[in-house]
């Protein structure tokens, strides 16, 4: 086990930027490991298939003498029968919700979470292209207005167009 390995445990095997825990013979990845996230400034522990392969990737190019620091956008999906969920970001302590769509009526909609007015993540069911858009959000920084974002008169496309630049004060 990582404790009797005197490995630093909190939440999962705590490592760096390039999956190394507190041992530096010792590589971590997956779900069983704890990785702090520029984006949302906090240590996460995600578990997910595609944050696996990533924090591979960061290991294999470490222990080639390429380290490049794992920083990906969080992103989720799941197929359930005829709905798709894909999610982009991760939407803990959110403050609040848009609802982009009908969700009652229509079989695609999206929910956009906020928290200090900054976008955290998109929720899109049946909606790839409110997934893309808000996950190039997110990468970017730009944070859409949250009153163009629940008005369906504005193509989703056109939240690209008119998200603000990222404050980098």
């Amino acid at each position: 086990m990582a404790a009797d390995a005197e490995l630093v445990v909190e939440n999962g095997i705590r490592v760096d930027a390039f999956n190394c825990s507190s041992d530096p013979d010792i590589y971590a990845l997956g779900d069983c490991c704890n990785q702090f996230n520029t984006l949302y400034q906090d240590h996460l522990r995600l578990e997910s298939v595609q944050n696996a392969i990533d924090q591979a990737r960061t290991v294999a190019a470490a222990l080639n003498d390429k380290a490049v620091a794992h920083n990906a956008l969080p992103w989720f999906w799941s197929d359930q029968y005829d709905v798709k969920l894909q999610i982009a970001g991760v939407a803990s302590g959110f403050e609040s919700v848009v609802i982009r769509g009908n969700p009652v009526k229509d079989r695609s909609f999206s929910a956009w979470y906020y928290a200090r007015g900054r976008l955290l993540a998109v929720d899109a069911i049946n909606d790839a292209i409110a997934y893309a858009v808000g996950a190039k959000l997110l990468k970017t920084g730009k944070q859409p207005d949250p009153a163009l974002v629940a008005d369906t008169r504005v193509e989703t496309k056109q939240l690209l167009i008119h998200a603000k630049e990222p404050d980098h004060a």
